[in-house]
């Protein structure tokens, strides 16, 4: 499959949440050549069977594991939507040296030998991930979805953080989520959606990007409920908490101070060298 072809598997024109589909994971995958497949995980979903109502899905777990997740509900009827919106930036490793020792103990500082510890390029390794959704582009396609489907929004779960220190000669790929990633609660509303599940691995509320909109949503009537993977319980019903600039214009501005815009979009760029002087 090209990447045109594989984005289209995941955003089909005749469903209705394909326009919230974050393409710029997708510009960026290999021309096409065989890839051996990745390892199924088994996912539980007793809980999503026992779902009455029409109801929309927010997994928020690590990785490659909430696009398995999200193909996985694809098999239940769901639509997942990627909204990573990470840049891939390079592959391979970086050498993690030490600083050079300065001061009057510099003579007591021994020098410490190779081979040096080896970090990942980037913050995020999205690799997985991209590796995920060019897999399960057939799965996929081989589906045929209801127009009046169900939307599972998939996100990375590390997207704040990203792994490991933020240095010189890394790429930071780190993002936020914001409310208009996601469709306005009129529209799921509209939609006959009036419950979303909040899926995350061993946490119960919401990240405080994500919160902003889960509470937009809660306050328009939609109930919120989560569902930890850890554990068998069903999903719960909660409050979410009311976040830092909540409503504030420019909240948006505020979170993206310290991350990188990327040129095909989201975010990514390489951490410049520290000024001189």
């Amino acid at each position: 499959m090209t990447k045109g072809e594989i984005y289209e598997c995941w955003a089909p024109a005749n469903l209705p949440w394909s326009k919230w589909v974050k393409p710029i994971l997708f510009a960026s995958i290999d021309p096409p050549k065989a890839f051996p497949p990745g390892d199924r995980q088994v996912v539980n979903l007793e809980w999503v069977k026992q779902i009455a109502d029409k109801t929309a899905i927010v997994i928020d777990i690590p990785g490659a594991a909430g696009v398995e997740l999200g193909l996985s509900l694809a098999e239940n009827g769901y639509q997942p939507v990627p909204l990573y919106n990470s840049a891939r930036g390079p592959t391979g490793t970086f050498t993690l040296e030490p600083a050079d020792p300065t001061g009057p103990l510099e003579s007591q500082v021994p020098a410490q030998a190779g081979p040096f510890p080896q970090i990942q390029i980037c913050l995020l390794d999205m690799e997985p991930i991209l590796q995920a959704l060019r897999e399960g582009a057939p799965r996929l396609q081989r589906r045929s979805l209801s127009p009046d489907c169900a939307p599972a929004f998939l996100l990375d779960s590390k997207r704040r953080t990203g792994e490991g220190a933020l240095m010189e000669g890394r790429f930071d790929n780190r993002s936020v989520s914001f409310p208009t990633d996601f469709p306005s609660a009129n529209f799921l509303l509209a939609d006959g959606i009036k419950s979303a599940i909040l899926v995350q691995i061993d946490g119960k509320l919401p990240q405080p990007d994500l919160a902003h909109t889960l509470l937009r949503w809660q306050e328009a009537g939609i109930a919120i409920l989560s569902k930890d993977l850890i554990n068998e319980r069903a999903p719960e019903a909660i409050d979410v908490p009311r976040p830092t600039y909540f409503r504030w214009l420019w909240h948006r501005m505020l979170a993206l101070v310290g991350l990188r815009r990327n040129s095909l979009g989201g975010f990514g760029g390489m951490i410049p060298e520290a000024s001189a002087g």
